[in-house]
């Protein structure tokens, strides 16, 4: 980070609201735009801002609850408050609910003024952050789930400059690096050449890992053999784990099908679980069954998100939704062809064909899972001609 810049996180409570409204303020480096209390504080964990800019909206309380959540324990963020309702007994609130500082909506010398004022001191402020894992899953095979790992974590190198790892977690029958690495059909080394370290270090972990065809993607392979993959155990794949989130600004995890300790652990220490099924009743059902287990565990709509593939087959979104009680956070529409081509070639089909409607559907989710500091201009506005996911 920039430390003669103030880093900040805005939280909008209005939906509408329009986002790069402040990008020019001087001083002050945009970390993202987010909604809500849970964006909040999953992104504020992630990029450490100096400053949280709360944009208010017309409900003074749920306002003022928002910003006693942000600025209490156990986040304790520094919080400056734009209000498009300037009465003394608006401020009050604000402030006794924890804000540094309230500013008159429009004023924006006066917001640039208070965004510098109430800013972390610099000695408390983290070197940088850490990566992301995003955690793929799904209760039945079948569905696609792995096509989306590979896929998802070959757009993320594509739409961000940021560092992209994946992660194959089937380990006895694993095989995201078929989709990744060409002919290259035998992974020369794999996630079992870890476990005998004492300690795992970054670089240690790198040279165990191989490199994707056609993106700068890079792959730690499944075992590939039944007899060895009990040496692998949940503690050892939390600490592969931890030491690729230091390492790599995205870490894309592809799972069994079952929720034994390794893949808990994978979910555990995801920021986001894509939860993948398709439109068909066998796979819904143990979608139904997936999802309260995560609903058990204490997951949140935001960290579970769910992922209908070959969304325009089979029964459709809206009774899969209805059926499960849940929203529908993205949809890939079926492209077969396509599909089976690229996984036959070992290249992702958003890099063998990325103008095709499932590459556009992924590289949507994608550009919604990265970090706008880390988004490539260009595919800003893809972004915004995709549509995005939902």
């Amino acid at each position: 980070m920039n430390e003669d810049r103030t880093h900040v996180l805005i939280v909008h409570q209005d939906p509408a609201a329009e986002e790069g409204a402040y990008d020019d303020l001087p001083g002050v480096v945009v970390l993202a735009e987010v909604m809500g209390y849970e964006r909040a504080v999953e992104e504020a964990d992630y990029q450490s801002p100096d400053v949280v800019l709360v944009v208010a909206a017309g409900d003074v309380e749920a306002t003022r609850r928002l910003v006693e959540a942000l600025a209490g324990e156990p986040h304790s963020l520094p919080v400056v408050v734009v209000s498009p309702t300037y009465q003394p007994s608006t401020v009050t609130r604000y402030l006794a609910a924890g804000a540094r500082n309230v500013v008159p909506a429009g004023d924006a010398g006066a917001l640039a003024l208070a965004l510098t004022g109430a800013s972390r001191p610099l000695k408390s402020r983290r070197p940088s952050r850490r990566g992301r894992i995003f955690t793929v899953y799904s209760g039945k095979g079948g569905v696609g789930k792995t096509t989306l790992a590979a896929n998802l974590a070959a757009a993320l190198s594509v739409v961000t400059t940021g560092k992209v790892a994946v992660v194959d977690l089937d380990l006895s029958f694993g095989d995201v690096h078929f989709q990744m690495c060409g002919t290259d059909l035998k992974a020369r080394t794999t996630i079992h050449d870890l476990v005998s370290l004492p300690q795992l270090e970054p670089d240690q972990v790198e040279r165990a890992m191989i490199s994707a065809h056609r993106c700068p993607v890079r792959i730690l392979s499944a075992v590939g053999d039944p007899e060895k993959t009990e040496d692998v155990g949940a503690r050892e794949v939390r600490e592969v784990l931890q030491a690729l989130k230091s390492h790599y600004d995205y870490v894309v995890v592809d799972t069994p099908s079952n929720f034994d300790d390794r893949t808990l652990e994978a979910l555990e220490m995801a920021g986001v679980v894509l939860l993948v099924a398709a439109p068909d009743v066998p796979t819904v059902a143990k979608t139904s069954i997936s999802l309260a287990s995560m609903q058990k565990l204490g997951y949140s709509e935001n960290k579970v998100r769910l992922v209908l593939n070959r969304a325009d087959t089979g029964v459709g979104a809206r009774r899969v939704e209805e059926a499960l009680a849940y929203r529908v956070w993205a949809q890939i529409p079926s492209d077969g062809r396509v599909v089976l081509r690229a996984v036959n070639e070992g290249v992702p089909f958003v890099l063998t064909a990325p103008r095709s409607r499932a590459a556009r559907a992924v590289t949507a989710m994608a550009l919604q899972l990265a970090h706008p500091a880390d988004v490539r201009k260009p595919a800003r506005r893809l972004r915004l001609n995709l549509g995005g996911a939902r």
